[in-house]
């Protein structure tokens, strides 16, 4: 498969705007057509049969479900589009069962697949192309959402110069680390936020060794990671230059996978040397994201280096398990010249697709164009207005739409926004959901709830970190392409080496690193990584470069 450029694509989608106005001219019958826009609710009911993924920490009340609730129902009064499960499907299985109905070709009308799935039913006709409908239909507001970062999101499921499927964003921070600190041991071992490397492995050794919990055992480590190094690959190696699981363009144009890079050995041999000092837990190699969670939770480690989900997760279980607890956000250790550019992972992981042969493919732009509207836009107090303190929704009923995304800068802006308005105490430029965070803010300073204050005052602070110490500067990976099936056969081995070798580096001998890494980096070439570069390579000259 040939994979369009980026400036094909824009050239393509110019061409066809300037044949469509030409049809609107000359023809009545896209005359018609033009009176069906972005927001047009259908005449007669459109059914959408979806598979839908049924989380069970996602609560219902008064007898609602996924497929007929009070937000499905948004969509049935603006749009007359009726989303019905065909299949409602465990959450925790629904890739699994995703791929099932892709090899028997038994798909619903419209559903939510990875990039792999996308190129995989594109090759085999499985799924609508949708760059027609989606010029025709896409709102300018939801257009600015969808092609951030000059479409970088279409790159994935754009192919032979088509777009087949639409992307449903997350908000771009999502992955982007900050350094939380206790700052109540900080301050009971008389230190402060560390400046640089060696300032942070001798504060993750004091958290360990020091008893900064002043409770007399042996009982505290340093900085939480699990086994597959989040976020501790992020926080060592930024200032190294070392990133974790994405590809970076060398000067030839060849693309190198940074695990293999010296950079990120001497990212390992840093926490190599936190492993036999104390500073990391010494049990990481088996424990999840959950079990680190956990740890943080019982108040077992003082560094957390991780996203701006920690504070409602398990920093938020800190605070609420140890009153003495608070956390403080920092930015990562800077580089040598003082500046940052911490990793970042694409904005969107997941996709929108239409079945091939279904009649209304349109239907899934207009639903995108809506919820923009609702989350954003024009419906934002309506739709906000469903889980008001008044509505009986004790839940965030995003999670009730068949379709959501957050546009990519969201929260930065709503941080921001909030910040000025806590400062001036005018709250007349918020919008919707800002005002909701300024009112809850500030319903938790007059009752004395010091969580729900922390919450907002350190969300805050994180935004503020993202937006004006790193200068919304991020690296993300130079391969943003589809999945082809060489990857999809490969980087399961590959992976596999990974792991093993990250753990052995890490827990074996100091002296044994360089050896133990150069064997990793054969390994990892030989296991598939060299094919995966002939790939990645090839995709990169003739999308980007």
């Amino acid at each position: 498969m040939k994979f369009a450029t980026i400036k094909e694509v824009s050239q393509m989608k110019r061409l066809l705007a300037t044949l469509l106005a030409m049809c609107i001219v000359l023809s009545v019958p896209f005359a018609r057509a033009e009176e069906d826009g972005p927001l047009t609710p259908y005449a007669d009911t459109v059914v959408v049969e979806m598979m839908m993924s049924d989380d069970p920490n996602v609560p219902f009340f008064n007898g609602e479900t996924q497929d007929e609730n009070v937000v499905e129902k948004f969509f049935r009064d603006y749009l007359n589009i009726d989303f019905q499960a065909k299949w409602l499907i465990d959450s925790t299985k629904y890739s699994e069962q995703l791929n099932l109905a892709i090899n028997a070709n038994t798909l619903p009308d419209m559903f939510v697949a990875s990039k792999g799935q996308v190129a995989n039913m594109a090759e085999f006709g499985q799924i609508a192309d949708l760059t027609d409908v989606y010029e025709r239909y896409i709102s300018d507001s939801a257009r600015e959402v969808l092609e951030f970062q000059n479409g970088v999101a279409f790159q994935p499921v754009t192919i032979n110069g088509r777009i087949w499927a639409l992307p449903l964003p997350n908000d771009f921070s999502d992955e982007i680390t900050v350094m939380y600190i206790r700052k109540d041991w900080m301050e009971s071992l008389n230190l402060e936020a560390p400046k640089t490397v060696d300032d942070l492995i001798d504060m993750a050794i004091a958290f360990a060794t020091k008893d900064p919990d002043g409770n007399g055992v042996d009982d505290t480590f340093g900085i939480a990671t699990d086994a597959g190094l989040n976020y501790i690959a992020e926080l060592i190696g930024h200032p190294l230059g070392a990133y974790r699981g994405i590809w970076m363009a060398k000067d030839d144009g060849a693309l190198e996978f940074s695990n293999v890079k010296d950079e990120y050995k001497e990212m390992l041999r840093i926490v190599n040397r936190l492993y036999h000092a104390g500073g990391i837990d010494k049990e990481f190699a088996v424990k999840d994201i959950n079990s680190m969670a956990n740890d943080i939770a019982q108040g077992k480690c003082g560094i957390y280096p991780g996203s701006f989900w920690a504070i409602y997760w398990m920093l938020n279980m800190s605070m609420g398990n140890q009153i003495e607890a608070e956390w403080q956000a920092y930015p990562v250790i800077a580089r040598a010249d003082g500046a940052y550019q911490p990793r970042a992972l694409d904005t969107t992981y997941r996709w929108l697709v239409v079945r091939n042969g279904y009649e209304h493919p349109e239907a899934a732009v207009k639903a995108i164009n809506l919820w923009q509207e609702m989350w954003q836009g024009q419906y934002a107090a309506e739709y906000r207005a469903l889980y008001s303190k008044d509505s009986g929704y004790d839940t965030d009923v995003k999670y009730y739409s068949p379709i959501f995304f957050d546009p990519p800068y969201k929260n930065v802006e709503k941080a921001a926004a909030v910040k000025k308005a806590i400062e001036t105490g005018d709250a007349s430029g918020l919008n919707e959901e800002q005002l909701v965070m300024y009112n809850n803010y500030l319903k938790a300073l007059e009752n004395g709830n010091r969580q729900a204050a922390w919450q907002a005052e350190t969300d805050i602070a994180v935004f503020h970190i993202l937006k004006d110490d790193y200068q919304l500067n991020f690296r993300y990976s130079d391969f943003n392409g589809p999945t082809t099936a060489v990857m999809s056969e490969l980087w399961p081995m590959v992976n596999q080496v990974t792991d093993v070798a990250t753990h052995e580096i890490i827990m074996g001998e100091p002296d044994q690193v360089d050896a133990r890494f150069d064997q990793y980096v054969a390994d990892w070439y030989a296991a598939g990584g060299n094919e995966l570069t002939k790939e990645v390579t090839a995709w990169y000259a003739e999308n980007v470069k």
